[in-house]
């Protein structure tokens, strides 16, 4: 409890995300990864949105009741006052991240990694069995790993004209397929490349701070999750001027 006690002094102290990308908002990718937490106050579940930048980190982050469209509104108005070059989102299609993405008319990339989850779920495969499910989740899953553009659309005409024939009976899992393809290839519209198609660096984020956490049943106030968080932010910070508090 000293400890944890010592980390709240230290969080009051320590600069929060937003500060600290105020700091060293040129050394910012302008590429944003989105996505929520949630931790336990009294008892009772709030959420932790983080606005994580693909090469400062942490830039913002927002509590609040439930993971929601507000939560994701207003993390990113704080980002775009104080002069954050965004150039394109990275999410897991919460319905709040996409919401924020299609009216501000912002470049957004789908994790494929859930999407493939997703996929998981709507053939109902449990088991990596040799089924016609599994068949088709595979195929699909081809064409979302396709290494470039050219090698993507390559990959799409095949299975158009020669597989999808097979699948006719999946006609509502293709149709949701092709609507999601779009946002799952955005990343080949960069052409340096740098826009990442899964969130796994926030997934490894979001995985460190449980793993700070674990030891705690939950927090006392709101207050108290602040300070404490703060200080385990400012502790995966690894860029070598992290450390100008």
């Amino acid at each position: 409890m000293s400890i944890w006690r010592d980390e709240q002094r230290a969080g009051r102290s320590i600069l929060t995300p937003l500060e600290f990308f105020k700091r060293h908002r040129e050394c910012a990718s302008g590429i944003l990864l989105l996505d929520g937490k949630f931790l336990k106050i009294r008892g009772a579940e709030r959420c932790e949105h983080f606005a994580f930048d693909t090469a400062l980190g942490l830039v913002n982050s927002w509590m609040d009741d439930t993971e929601n469209s507000t939560a994701y509104w207003h993390m990113y108005a704080e980002l775009k006052k104080e002069g954050y070059p965004l150039r394109a989102i990275v999410s897991d299609g919460h319905s709040g991240i996409a919401k924020l993405t299609a009216e501000e008319n912002i470049p957004h990339q789908r994790c494929v990694f859930h999407l493939l989850q997703d996929l998981r779920y709507f053939l109902g495969i449990r088991n990596d069995e040799i089924s016609g499910n599994w068949i088709l989740f595979q195929r699909l899953r081809h064409i979302l790993m396709s290494p470039t553009l050219e090698k993507l659309v390559e990959n799409l005409e095949f299975f158009r004209r020669y597989t999808s024939l097979l699948f006719v009976h999946k006609k509502s899992i293709l149709k949701w397929f092709y609507k999601n393809l779009e946002a799952a290839t955005m990343h080949f519209s960069f052409i340096d490349g740098d826009v990442p198609r899964t969130n796994n660096q926030m997934e490894n984020f979001i995985g460190q701070v449980e793993q700070r956490l674990k030891t705690m049943r939950g927090f006392k106030s709101e207050i108290s999750a602040k300070y404490t968080l703060n200080a385990i932010f400012a502790s995966l910070r690894k860029h070598p001027f992290t450390h100008q508090f």
